[in-house]
């Protein structure tokens, strides 16, 4: 081959060669632009997730307030007709079954309660899930005598738990019962009386005590996951005092009772 035809080559060879980079290089600018957009949409994804609560049941407005729920006191004292709502003490549950349903009246917020007993560490069990909430079976049944003790996660497997709404509930606010239980079909309001912080090894034990006034212990972790302690910190307690009820067996009864008239 001449060196003329050897130049000539080379400016061709380069010009193609030129063209193969120029096309690897869109090609490369495509697949990074491809990969930042699903980077983006996978953490919008994320922090949707992270600050949205899931619906797994649909929040429903309970019926208003028409009695107060006072338990017995001294002898002689008359006979409380809200004790009629209640299931007997020594119930068992079954706990693949909610007992009732959690109203947020504030947040317009609905949550399954199920039973859970101690873990074999000691400490309350809770629910796998970020929406459902777990009662304490030895704790008093909501509208019983005694402390009613409920917990629920603040967030679960990067889902925002339902009882996040514990860090910005305010002392007043309602939060209602509503028995699942068959042939116990009734609501307790209570009214939120206190909202403390406390460390997680170290917050007063008459927080949970079974006994003493009635009421509603509400109970969530506050701040980030500890993987050495395996748990959060700090918890978060919302005490709530029962105000009223609402015996819904008793209105279908009489709705009942005024169409069979009718």
């Amino acid at each position: 081959m001449s060196q003329v035809q050897t130049a000539a080559k080379l400016p061709a060879e380069k010009k193609h060669k030129g063209k193969n980079w120029y096309k690897l290089t869109r090609v490369l600018w495509v697949v990074n632009y491809a990969l930042m957009v699903v980077t983006l949409v996978v953490a919008s994804l994320i922090m949707v997730r992270q600050n949205t609560i899931p619906k797994d049941i649909e929040y429903v407005a309970p019926p208003s307030k028409v009695q107060a729920p006072t338990l017995p006191g001294e002898d002689g004292e008359p006979p409380n007709p809200f004790l009629a709502m209640l299931p007997p003490l020594d119930k068992e549950y079954d706990k693949d079954k909610p007992i009732g349903t959690l109203l947020f009246i504030g947040s317009q917020q609905a949550s399954e309660v199920y039973p859970v007993d101690i873990k074999r560490n000691g400490t309350i069990g809770t629910m796998p899930s970020a929406t459902k909430s777990a009662w304490y079976e030895k704790s008093a049944f909501p509208g019983q005598a005694g402390n009613c003790v409920m917990n629920g996660h603040v967030s679960y497997k990067k889902q925002k738990g339902i009882f996040s709404y514990l860090k910005q509930i305010e002392v007043g606010e309602e939060i209602v019962f509503h028995s699942l239980i068959e042939g116990y079909d009734y609501y307790v309001y209570y009214e939120v009386e206190s909202v403390e912080e406390h460390p997680y090894n170290d917050y007063p034990a008459q927080l949970i005590a079974l006994g003493g006034e009635d009421r509603l212990t509400l109970i969530t972790c506050l701040g980030d996951f500890n993987r050495r302690i395996g748990t959060s910190e700090t918890r978060v307690v919302a005490i709530c005092r029962p105000i009223a009820s609402f015996n819904a067996n008793e209105s279908a009864d009489a709705a009942f009772a005024q169409e069979s008239e009718a």
